[in-house]
């Protein structure tokens, strides 16, 4: 009979307790794939919003992530926070392949976010739009990336997101 707490029951190493592999795959079917286990800087803040023009903060705010490393990486239980009381965690299945961009904001309809086609939308998070502020990306107990902020030097006109340039698409470049 079936396990009803295993998650793969046609593969023997996937199972409630087994330990995680680098491997794509959620081998102890706690829903999350390779938490603890993906390196610092395998997923990059690339772009951030922090002060939208079109429309109010609340709606507009958005920043962009990356995926440098070399596996498909699903950021279901991807932690999001600043150093003081802002989360979220990423709730929903969101897969990343090597290379792929999502957009996580603070509003999924662009209807009323001014028209930014997200991957994710949060709640109760937000980015500082007049002073210092920080997006810090955790999973499975791991930092994958922290990017601080303030007024100056990151531009900040109104209407503009501040961007990583490519080639350095790196945990330390956008800091």
């Amino acid at each position: 009979a079936a396990d009803p707490g295993d998650c793969d029951d046609t593969d023997a190493t996937v199972y409630p307790g087994a330990a995680e592999q680098l491997d794509g795959v959620d081998d102890d079917c706690d829903g999350m794939v390779d938490e603890g286990l993906l390196p610092f800087g395998s997923i990059v803040i690339t772009e951030i919003m922090k002060n939208p023009d079109e429309v109010c903060d609340d709606d507009g705010e958005w920043f962009e992530l990356h995926n440098v490393s070399v596996l498909d990486v699903n950021l279901y239980g991807l932690e999001v926070a600043d150093l003081d009381t802002d989360a979220f965690t990423i709730d929903a299945d969101l897969w990343l392949a090597p290379g792929d961009y999502a957009v996580i904001a603070a509003s999924g309809d662009p209807a009323i976010n001014g028209g930014v086609n997200a991957d994710f939308a949060w709640e109760d998070f937000s980015l500082s739009n007049n002073g210092d502020d920080e997006i810090v990306l955790n999973f499975g107990g791991i930092e994958l990336d922290r990017v601080v902020f303030g007024d100056a030097p990151w531009p900040d006109a109104t209407g503009v997101a501040a961007s990583l340039g490519w080639p350095g698409y790196d945990a330390t470049a956008n800091d």
